[in-house]
């Protein structure tokens, strides 16, 4: 909704007008910048072609492969004819035919969220461009930022016997947090454990048991070992000490005497920190759920079977090749294999780790002796003169996209 309101005053100006109808709810986890620059891509080119309106719709959608969200930008332009509809986000078709290679580089950014791309038309009459994500079924904004009355304000938990230093921290915080105060070190642990709170912030030196001991305590359970901590201290040497103590990450230093924006900036970082910590995990999460491998970020054995199934039906659509490649790099990990590996294909190529260094290929309109060349060139930058080695075939060569996944997951690829 917001970016198609950044767009008003530029479609007044052009005697047209542009719809947004975005659902509510619609949780995903994304680079918001980035789904920002698809939008504005696709609304700049929209514009370009529209003849009155242009529409930019979000909805859930169901596939059978579980339910996404699913963007939609229409224009009622001349269409796009049928030969070139296959074609428009391939960043090497555009030029002189009314498409760019801003519509390439979404494709490249929807990919990377987990989502796909495509374009529908109606030569004559209207042109649709299309993208997917992911849904997030915890997406949630950190907790420090919600400050909307009513929210669930973050826990604080002080662990201070110092009456003014404990009345400052209240001060400081009130209005945008929970606090409990607790004068004595062994029951602020016990506090911790039961209250289970976003933030524990306490004096190094505490009655009953010393802060640095609680904070080793706190990081030795599983219950209380992710929870942020802030010290705070008027000792010089406490910083330096508490690095050469290792206590893991989430512990930070506040020196006394403090302003209460130092303070109040320590904890909404560590907050944030925290939260984006919670959000990786969920997008892994999330990966898994969407056919994606964690360790790789590229597709698994599930993502491909859906993709290859996709690419075939396009291709014999289409009348165009369609190219499987198995490829083997046993001696390398994961991830810098995978990041070579797509480093070295076209956006649209389909890539998905199948572990023990082996890697799936799927490429759409690529004969067997172009991926061929390919996989040569691409064997040598990987692992030049190792035991690395690949296989091809013609996925156009069975009847079934089932028996190309087959023989592409099997042993009984030619090469």
């Amino acid at each position: 909704a917001e970016v198609g309101s950044e767009f008003q005053v530029l479609s007044r100006e052009r005697g047209l007008a542009v719809a947004t109808d975005a659902g509510s709810g619609l949780g995903v986890i994304g680079d918001e910048v980035k789904l920002r620059e698809v939008l504005q891509n696709l609304l700049t080119n929209a514009l370009a072609h529209a003849r009155t309106r242009v529409l930019l719709r979000a909805g859930r959608h169901e596939r059978p492969d579980g339910e996404v969200v699913r963007v939609l930008v229409e224009d009622d332009g001349p269409g796009i004819p049928p030969e070139r509809l296959h074609g428009v986000f391939d960043r090497y078709k555009h030029g002189g035919t009314g498409t760019g290679l801003g519509l390439a580089i979404c494709r490249e950014f929807i990919e990377l969220h987990g989502g796909e791309t495509w374009a529908e038309s109606n030569e004559g009459q209207w042109a649709r461009f299309l993208f997917t994500l992911p849904v997030a079924t915890d997406a949630r904004p950190p907790a420090a930022l919600d400050t909307s009355p009513g929210a669930a304000q973050p826990r604080v938990l002080l662990l201070e016997d110092d009456a003014e230093t404990a009345a400052l921290v209240s001060r400081t915080l009130r209005g945008r947090y929970r606090l409990e105060t607790v004068r004595d070190g062994r029951e602020g642990l016990a506090r911790a454990r039961s209250l289970a709170p976003d933030i524990i912030l306490l004096d190094a030196f505490l009655p009953g048991m010393d802060g640095l001991d609680v904070v080793a305590a706190l990081r030795s359970s599983a219950d209380t070992a992710a929870i942020p901590v802030v010290l705070i201290s008027s000792h010089p040497d406490l910083s330096e000490k508490l690095q050469g103590l290792q206590l893991g990450a989430g512990v930070d230093y506040q020196g006394k005497p403090f302003q209460p924006v130092e303070l109040l900036a320590r904890v909404e970082r560590a907050l944030r920190l925290r939260e984006a910590e919670r959000a990786l995990e969920r997008s892994r999460l999330l990966l898994r759920h969407a056919g994606r491998d964690p360790s790789t970020g590229l597709l698994d054995r599930e993502g491909l079977a859906g993709r290859v199934v996709e690419e075939y039906a396009r291709a014999q659509r289409h009348g165009r090749h369609l190219a499987l490649v198995r490829l083997a790099v046993p001696t390398l990990e994961p991830g810098p294999a995978a990041h070579a590996i797509r480093q070295n294909l076209r956006a649209h190529d389909v890539v998905a780790h199948l572990g023990d260094g082996r890697f799936a290929l799927a490429l759409p309109e690529t004969d067997l002796t172009s991926a061929e060349v390919l996989c040569r060139r691409l064997m040598r930058r990987l692992e030049p003169g190792s035991t690395g080695s690949f296989r091809t075939l013609d996925a156009m060569a069975l009847p079934t996209a089932g028996q190309a996944l087959g023989a592409l997951l099997g042993s009984d690829l030619d090469g």
